[in-house]
């Protein structure tokens, strides 16, 4: 957007490492943090309040052209209040009363057509929020992001443990994934990982390789990985779309997972015991280069989200 001559300022809620991965990924110093994320209902509240603070007095300041958010609903209500456009990028419905404020103070909401919601304001696209940056058209990966991990392609699991602050993630439980870790100590699988919430750092450190983030072409070593398990949803799809077989023990029903799910491209195990019994098999060399063709041919029907964003920001800059 910058290089058609947008001025872009970002704005974001804190949670563990997030505001130095994004000043890392986009490469700019200059991010706002508006709040953070609680585990508290009443934590959750303040921080809504916070943030809508902090966003009234930009906007009274600054009246931005057109704002646009991953859901967002402060900035969607802020919007809402001063008259300003806004896009609201979205591909998780399922938070009641935090969803229906963005679906009804959003000049637009943008959602990928596979969770099927529809409504005056909804513009639905053929993709999912991951290819943004994963899109072959965008991401080239990079094999000697390997070195510094001592790892070679196709040779190690990551396990990806989500903190349970953001709602998103309030299913799961940190250190879920110890007794997956003490079964497979012994294979020949090299064991990574990758942890929001450090608690548990110690004991996983002793098993495998802790990665440090900001993590240096971190799609990267998802695609050269062998099977990636995660509590996260977003990763889950990552991998998956990367052409990497995926676990996804975060728990929650997801719209936007089914049709990865359908496919066999993610398999979503609830009970943590049950995944040692899936990881022979999905990491199976000749399993493995099936998984990728199949996620290749799937990949191949969807769009570039980046493209869909710009276009639909420009779109409305321009009304």
């Amino acid at each position: 957007m910058e290089s058609k001559g947008y001025k872009c300022n970002i704005f974001l809620r804190q949670r563990p490492n997030l505001l130095e991965t994004a000043t890392f990924e986009l490469n700019r110093d200059k991010i706002a943090v508006i709040g953070q994320h609680r585990s508290s209902n009443l934590g959750k509240f303040f921080e809504f309040i916070k943030s809508f603070v902090h966003l009234f007095f930009y906007f009274a300041n600054n009246r931005p052209r057109v704002a646009v958010s991953i859901g967002g609903q402060e900035l969607c209500l802020i919007s809402y209040i001063f008259g300003t456009k806004v896009i609201s990028f979205n591909d998780d419905p399922g938070h009641g009363i935090v969803f229906k404020i963005t679906a009804n103070t959003a000049t637009e909401l943008v959602l990928p057509k596979i969770i099927g919601y529809n409504s005056e304001n909804s513009f639905g696209y053929p993709s999912y929020k991951e290819l943004a940056h994963l899109h072959p058209s965008t991401f080239k990966s990079n094999y000697s992001a390997l070195e510094k991990y001592n790892l070679q392609k196709y040779s190690y699991v990551i396990f990806r443990e989500q903190d349970s602050v953001s709602m998103v993630y309030r299913n799961v439980s940190i250190g879920d994934f110890k007794e997956v870790v003490s079964k497979l100590e012994n294979k020949k699988l090299k064991l990574v990982f990758s942890l929001e919430n450090k608690k548990n750092i110690d004991y996983y450190e002793k098993r495998g390789v802790i990665l440090k983030e900001p993590v240096s072409d971190f799609h990267s070593i998802i695609k050269y990985s062998a099977l990636v398990i995660t509590t996260g949803d977003t990763l889950a799809r990552e991998a998956s779309l990367l052409g990497v077989p995926a676990i996804y023990a975060g728990r929650r029903d997801m719209p936007i997972n089914k049709e990865l799910i359908k496919l066999g491209l993610i398999f979503k195990i609830d009970d943590i015991s049950k995944i040692p019994n899936f990881i022979r098999l999905l990491t199976n060399s000749v399993y493995q280069q099936n998984y990728k063709k199949r996620a290749q041919a799937y990949l191949n029907t969807c769009a570039n989200t980046s493209e869909i964003i710009t276009e639909r920001i420009d779109r409305l800059a321009k009304c």
